[in-house]
């Protein structure tokens, strides 16, 4: 099936401008907004595996690879407070990031670091099954999103990055 028409999802559109010419904001349904606000959970999480990732491989192709995939995530991060800074203003967004940096991912770093300390080299096999595992869910994640999101803006980002997040996993299949 394909995405709902926006009035199913609660989402009301007017002018840009009201009729004193002030810029009038979209509002999102509430399903979208915590789409939004799960894949920025989702992109944080995997910002923290892969930094970590990359601080504790020794190999120095495997750091450059995990430095990248983080900086990606910062990347999607930010594509998302583009969105909700157009939709709700840039406090409100940032408030929830903020919310977002506390905890959660870590028990993707524990099982990391429970395989590095059984076998080191296991360990960075691990880290790369453990981040074909997040970029496979949040291919998943962003697929559904995608489907229920009734604004094309979001829906045109949900569809981006559900396709770096394959190259994400292509990547690490190489590996």
């Amino acid at each position: 099936t394909g995405p709902l028409p926006a009035d199913c999802l609660g989402i009301q559109r007017s002018t840009d401008i009201d009729i004193e010419g002030r810029q009038i904001m979209r509002e999102l349904s509430q399903e979208v907004r915590n789409a939004i606000q799960g894949a920025i959970q989702l992109e944080i999480n995997g910002r923290r595996f892969y930094t970590h990732a990359a601080e504790v491989t020794d190999s120095d192709l495997a750091e450059k690879m995990f430095r990248q995939l983080a900086r990606e995530e910062s990347h999607h991060i930010e594509a998302f407070g583009k969105l909700f800074t157009e939709v709700l203003g840039d406090k409100e967004w940032k408030k929830h990031v903020r919310e977002e940096e506390g905890p959660g991912g870590e028990e993707l770093i524990d099982r990391l670091e429970a395989m590095r300390t059984k076998d080191r080299s296991e360990g960075e096999l691990e880290a790369v099954r453990i981040g074909m595992e997040l970029e496979r869910n949040a291919m998943a994640y962003f697929e559904g999103a995608a489907r229920v999101a009734g604004d094309s803006d979001a829906r045109q980002i949900f569809e981006k990055i559900e396709r770096e997040e394959k190259l994400h996993y292509d990547l690490l299949q190489t590996q």
